[in-house]
């Protein structure tokens, strides 16, 4: 029976294909028809005289392209409607000869205009009759192209409706595995407090086993005495459940006779709370610590966020310290820091490391390590790179105030990583130091030079870190509060006087 059906479908699917291309051969063939009439009115134009000819002409072509319009409706109503990329295929191909008809159409119309004009003073002999087929041919001119027009117009609304539906179930979808992975993550967050409590009580068991026992002790004493008044005369209260169990001044209080002693971990004064049998261990206050910074980086704390590195040397020390802080010091596996590391690059950098993903956990994420360092993070790079920051660009403006403060940064910037990494002797050359000078506005570089040569009477050699420091002073003092919108108004008043 199985096969029968099977048999059937296949006939049906095959029928429907040998329908499809019948109905798309006879579109082909009325469009090969129309384009036959549009020659020959083509030919008909070199006489004016043939101006009834024409409007014929023009009649058959309307009637050619009505057919040619139903068979590629036709056409496309066998298509599946899934199918969408063809949806707009067929649709490009249909605005393209239908704009071509117009043209072409209204072609004819202006030179039947024109032709109009010429043979206007023999008009009078030709007969009624003939006027009557020219104002016949234009008005069903006018209703073909109308009908046309809509039709076409329905058919782009249709697939811009079905395209709105589609994307429509699309974003609907990425709304929803949106929520997932957050669900996802909420969940990864809370098994990861739960395994670092695991493994804290894992690593001190006893030391919980006695906190738990010191909150039962300290339990009932809390609930019935007040620590601050354990000497204090008996108060009158209307409880009678607190009545019965503190009689007199010296009532026996119900401890645990093997409890350790109490040491409150709270801020202020504590409260020893001890049995005159006990030891004298305190409290493992360690442990309660760990806990609470634990649940607190878990749930309190906002999760952090890595910049993406997308293969810049100058971004590389940056990624990787923070990358170190929020995902090493985590103790992450092997396979998630290898995760992350594709997570968190791009462009270039996420190509250089991608080979690292087939590897093992423990080795990718080594090579992984490797490969930034080799391509990006290489002391010469970062250093060519700052120096070339620096010194390569035109000169500041006098009233760039911001643009001074910027290079300020980008100049204390550069002399703390070149020192972090050992290579501040490559930016203190004299044609380094020289070319960075001469970026600064003309009244900042003759001040330097006279700062320059007193430290060079002072027997010093002038570096980085002396730009830096008189750069910064310089911008602070151009980027006052106060007084720094005067060199705005200065550079105002230049350019009206010009």
């Amino acid at each position: 029976m199985s096969r029968i059906e099977s048999l059937r479908r296949r006939q049906v699917h095959s029928e429907d294909a040998l329908d499809s291309m019948r109905l798309k051969n006879s579109r082909l063939g009325y469009l090969s028809r129309v384009t036959t009439l549009c020659r020959a009115t083509e030919v008909l134009l070199n006489d004016s005289k043939n101006v009834n000819e024409v409007s014929k002409k023009l009649l058959e072509i309307e009637e050619a392209f009505s057919r040619f319009e139903k068979a590629h409706y036709d056409y496309v109503a066998t298509l599946s409607a899934g199918d969408l990329e063809e949806w707009e295929c067929q649709a490009h191909y249909f605005n393209e000869h239908f704009h071509w008809k117009m043209e072409t159409v209204a072609g004819i119309q202006r030179w039947i205009e024109n032709a109009r004009e010429i043979t206007a003073p023999t008009a009078a002999e030709a007969p009624q009759e003939n006027e009557d087929s020219v104002s016949t041919a234009s008005s069903l001119l006018s209703s073909h192209l109308s009908v046309s027009q809509l039709k076409a117009k329905q058919a782009l609304t249709r697939l811009k409706l079905y395209q709105l539906k589609k994307k429509q179930a699309l974003l609907h979808q990425e709304e929803e595995t949106k929520l997932e992975l957050e669900i996802v993550d909420a969940q990864y967050e809370i098994q990861r407090t739960d395994l670092q409590l695991k493994l804290l009580q894992d690593e001190e068991p006893a030391a919980l086993v006695n906190l738990r026992d010191v909150f039962e002790d300290v339990k009932p004493f809390s609930e019935q005495v007040n620590v601050g008044a354990a000497n204090v005369p008996e108060q009158e209260h209307s409880d009678p459940r607190v009545e019965q169990k503190i009689g007199a001044q010296n009532a026996q209080l119900r401890l645990n006779p093997n409890a350790q002693e109490f040491t409150s971990w709270s801020v202020g004064p504590t409260v020893p709370v001890a049995h005159p049998g006990a030891t004298n261990p305190t409290l493992p206050g360690g442990i309660m610590g760990k806990m609470a910074l634990t649940i607190k980086q878990g749930f309190a704390l906002p999760k952090k966020e890595l910049t993406v590195f997308d293969g810049d040397p100058l971004k590389y020390w940056n990624f990787i310290k923070s990358f170190e802080n929020s995902i090493v010091s985590n103790e992450a596996g092997e396979s998630e820091k290898l995760m992350y590391f594709l997570q968190y690059t791009s462009g270039v950098a996420k190509d250089t490391i991608k080979c690292c993903l087939v590897m093992d956990s423990s080795q990718g994420c080594r090579k992984v390590r490797e490969l930034l360092e080799e391509r990006f993070g290489h002391p010469f790079t970062i250093a060519s790179k700052y120096i070339a920051k620096l010194t390569e660009g035109p000169p500041l403006k006098p009233w760039d105030c911001a643009g001074l403060l910027a290079f300020a940064d980008r100049l204390k910037d550069c002399e703390h990583t070149l020192e972090s990494i050992g290579y501040l002797e490559e930016i203190n050359s004299a044609d380094n130091l020289r070319r960075i000078v001469q970026r600064l506005p003309f009244h900042l570089c003759t001040k330097f030079v006279e700062l320059a040569h007193q430290i060079q009477q002072a027997g010093q050699r002038t570096n980085i870190s002396h730009i830096a420091k008189f750069v910064k002073v310089k911008a602070r003092a151009a980027n006052s509060p106060v007084f720094g919108c005067v060199v705005d108004v200065a550079h105002d008043r230049s350019e009206n006087q010009r």
